[in-house]
């Protein structure tokens, strides 16, 4: 896996492109052989490039030859080195000894391949079949390279070992190296998913007015299995529309849309050679007049963003933003923001510190929505600025197109069930209660309603007497309502999710609050002026 592809990223060792002597010997050997996928049916024009490129592989040969000397010259040199190190350590060392013999049996083999080299190709002009002769020396010359096999390695780029040799399967399927991450994605979907991109699309994901937030959108299909089956004797593939790989709901030619950001969607997008579509509203709304900057044609660089033409945005009624880029409101009162979120600058968020002068508090404490009607009266817009102003949301809002889908299929919407966990504990109960008998799910409703906490139950005793105009009664109903309230830590989350003696007591707030009524703010002198 990871090392697969550090490999294919680096064109180390990668199949058919290994430029280790051993596999520059095979693939001109292989150019040297007949292909057994030939059909023998040639014209005139592939017998003379057939003859050309024999010609050519002959030439190769030979400066393979002459460079496998040079490499044994290279090497030899070396055992030369080391013998004349270790016998200078050999009166110190006893056991350097060994050291030296082995040394000096590795240098008779190199010198030994160093001699059959050089007669090899010397002999070369004096041989009847020189191209027979020359497929047996560059056999010879990729087995010397992995030491007849004695450093083979186990795997493709595997570390300390030689580099694996091709074969002409290995050549005739080969690839070239990745490019880009992308190319190493695309490889994923293929092998892993079992799914083809079959669309990438570029949307706006931002929920509010007057500015336009780029995101982007892949399309995938999950490929079709094939299975055989014999019909009159005769074998025939047809699809297996059964067939879902392990997966559920993952059978063939089923289509999901993976959201991502701008830049990650044109990566794709080059990647498969395939079309970016895009809503003719967003086109239109962040088409962009630009001029190109003049560029100092006399000065040179090294820098390659500095070769890159840079391009100026003349419109003036829209402020373009990457990811990052903070603007004071007053300097974005007259324009359009268009922002498109980068990769680069959300990663950067996973290693930024939070700062310790402003710590998150243990429960949250702000509570913006009070009843279900006032939920109920809310737009999406609303919504989604609630909770980006809450400190317990830390998610990401959905996007236009989820909201208009499930609108649109009937479903719930995604706003609701990202602030339903973060609102007051009692108005989502309300909300289950009403949802649970809309769907029939009377069981359900039973076990919401036999669950309310002691400060609902006063609450909606509240609602029901300002119904029947009891407002007395209802007020003192509220004021039990608010002091429930102020015994919970986290009036968000259901009795019973956390730890009771995180909560106040309510034998011991009431006896508190019982004796401030009884003590006269007199006996304190002006201790508590202005104290209500």
């Amino acid at each position: 896996g990871k090392r697969d592809a550090y490999n294919r990223f680096m064109g180390k060792d990668w199949q058919a492109r290994s430029v280790s002597l051993g596999n520059l010997a095979l693939r001109v050997k292989y150019m040297l052989e007949k292909n057994p996928n030939n059909d023998g049916n040639d014209d005139k024009d592939s017998v003379l490039r057939d003859t050309w490129q024999e010609e050519s592989s002959k030439t190769l040969a030979k400066r393979l030859l002459g460079l496998q000397i040079r490499e044994l010259q290279m090497e030899l040199a070396e055992f030369d080195y080391e013998l004349a190190i270790a016998r200078t350590n050999n009166d110190k060392d006893f056991q350097s000894d060994d050291v030296v013999v082995q040394l000096e049996v590795a240098r008779q083999e190199c010198q030994s391949q160093l001699v059959q080299a050089r007669e090899t190709l010397s002999s070369y002009d004096k041989e009847a079949d020189q191209e027979a002769f020359l497929i047996s020396a560059l056999n010879r010359m990729a087995d010397l390279s992995t030491n007849d096999g004695k450093n083979a390695a186990p795997y493709r780029g595997a570390t300390g070992y030689a580099p694996m040799l091709d074969s002409r399967d290995d050549i005739d399927g080969s690839t070239l190296p990745f490019t880009s991450p992308y190319d190493l994605l695309k490889e994923i979907i293929g092998d892993q998913l079992n799914a083809d991109v079959i669309g990438v699309v570029l949307e706006n994901t931002n929920l509010f007015d007057g500015t336009l937030m780029l995101g982007g959108g892949i399309i995938l299909q999950r490929r079709t299995a094939k299975k055989t089956i014999n019909l009159s004797g005769e074998e025939i593939t047809i699809n297996d529309e059964d067939e879902d790989y392990g997966n559920l709901e993952g059978k063939g030619g089923t289509t999901i849309l993976v959201e991502c950001d701008a830049d990650e969607a044109v990566g794709v997008a080059l990647a498969y050679d395939i079309p970016i579509r895009v809503e003719p509203q967003l086109w239109e709304r962040s088409s962009m007049v630009v001029e190109p900057n003049p560029t100092n044609e006399g000065t040179a660089s090294n820098n390659v963003y500095e070769s890159i033409p840079k391009w100026t945005i003349e419109n003036t009624d829209t402020l373009f933003l990457m990811e990052g880029e903070g603007r004071n409101s007053s300097s974005m009162s007259n324009v359009s923001p268009l922002r498109v979120p980068t990769t680069t600058s959300l990663f950067d968020r996973f290693f930024e510190s939070s700062s310790p002068s402003s710590p998150m508090p243990s429960f949250p404490t702000d509570n913006p929505i009070k009843s279900l009607v006032e939920f109920d009266a809310m737009k999406d817009q609303e919504k989604a600025r609630i909770l980006v102003s809450l400190g317990s949301f830390q998610g990401k809002l959905p996007r236009p197109r989820a909201l208009r889908n499930a609108k649109m299929n009937g479903g719930s919407n995604p706003l609701d069930e990202m602030l339903l966990p973060l609102i007051d504990e009692t108005v989502r109960r309300q909300y289950l209660i009403r949802d649970a008998e809309e769907r029939g799910d009377y069981k359900l409703v039973k076990e919401l309603q036999s669950s309310k906490s002691r400060r609902q139950v006063v609450k909606e005793k509240a609602e029901e007497a300002r119904e029947f105009g009891q407002d007395d009664l209802a007020e003192r109903y509220d004021k039990e309502s608010e002091f429930y309230e102020n015994l919970r830590a986290d009036v968000t989350q259901d009795e019973g999710a956390y730890s009771r003696f995180l909560d106040k007591d309510e034998w011991y707030e009431r006896d508190r609050q019982a004796r401030l009524k009884r003590t006269k703010k007199s006996s304190f002198g002006t201790l508590l002026d202005g104290i209500e």
